[in-house]
């Protein structure tokens, strides 16, 4: 059947009623269907419905005994809370955002010791009709909540180690401010041996990986280190090996494209390599200042020197 163009007879006898609300689609579908000899479809009420220039909404059976429901709960409460203000005549804040039948969950909710989906569980136990879980979530909304935090599944997921250890770091009050700056929950408990150089990125990995429930990659690590602001320079366990085995722990590691050389070579280089550094105002790079003066050589080798620049001097 084809879009309708304009609303046709038959519907029109419902018109009255539609527009106050007291008949639903399925209403009208089957009042249709005991006088047709050819039954029609709940999409051509809604058609017709659409084609008179009202809207479907709140027309559903469903969602009508949802509607009536819930406003009869209200209509309720309020004539509770209609008795308590000629005593009070201030609004109770429990009163403020949020459908009634969830006010009683306001506190729970707040603290973050219930759950979406235990809602839903405790009101699906004392309602006629169930209402869904995006009941739940649109109720909890409305009351200015987020629902971050309040879905089953996360709630287990961070109290099993695998989240981001917000939570956990909420309840250590005790651990300095300044422990917590910087980088991921789970990342505070290697600050110190980061800081210290006493740990490396694999031995973050492994410790992690054995606690977690989803392993993490090493990526996940070396830029969670980032975010703390260190550098993973140093934190690497083959460079660390590297250094080790070269017998250069916290010395000087010139480049390998000279070849060795002697203790005395090394020194004369740091010297010289301080001294240029004072000079200038800031440091150099090993290889880069090996590089320089493999450059002065080649000059040297080939009868060059490098000459100072003259100052021109300004003629008064």
């Amino acid at each position: 059947m084809g879009r309708i163009e304009r609303a046709p007879d038959w519907i029109l006898k419902y018109e009255e009623r539609i527009e106050k609300g007291t008949i639903t689609v399925e209403d009208i579908l089957e009042e249709e269907n005991k006088t047709r000899e050819n039954p029609i479809k709940i999409s051509s009420v809604t058609r017709a419905i659409n084609a008179m220039g009202y809207q479907i909404t709140g027309l559903r059976r469903e969602k009508k005994a949802e509607v009536e429901e819930t406003k009869a709960e209200v209509e309720e409460e309020e004539r509770e809370e209609g008795k308590k203000l000629v005593e009070k005549r201030e609004e109770p804040e429990e009163r403020v955002g949020g459908p009634g039948w969830l006010q009683k969950y306001r506190e729970r909710i707040e603290n973050g010791t219930i759950t979406v989906e235990d809602i839903l569980e405790e009101e699906n136990k004392i309602r006629a009709v169930p209402i869904k879980l995006s009941t739940v979530t649109r109720a909890i909304n409305t009351l200015g909540y987020p629902i971050t935090g309040l879905r089953r599944e996360r709630k287990e997921e961070v109290e099993a180690g695998a989240g981001a250890g917000v939570r956990e770091e909420k309840k250590k009050v005790e651990k300095p401010i300044e422990e917590r700056v910087g980088g991921p929950g789970w990342l505070q408990k290697y600050r110190e041996r980061i800081e210290n150089g006493t740990i490396t990125v694999e031995d973050i990995l492994e410790e992690e990986n054995k606690i977690r429930a989803v392993p993490i990659k090493i990526s996940s690590v070396t830029r969670a280190i980032s975010a703390m602001g260190y550098q993973i320079t140093g934190l690497r366990r083959e460079r660390e090996e590297e250094v080790k085995k070269a017998g250069m722990a916290e010395e000087v590691v010139y480049s390998s494209s000279i070849g060795k050389i002697s203790e005395a070579t090394e020194k004369r280089f740091n010297a010289i390599k301080k001294s240029w550094e004072k000079d200038l105002g800031k440091s150099l790079h090993n290889d880069y200042f090996v590089n320089i003066l493999l450059a002065l050589a080649k000059l040297v080798e080939h009868g060059k020197t490098l000459a100072p620049v003259p100052v021109k001097k300004e003629i008064k």
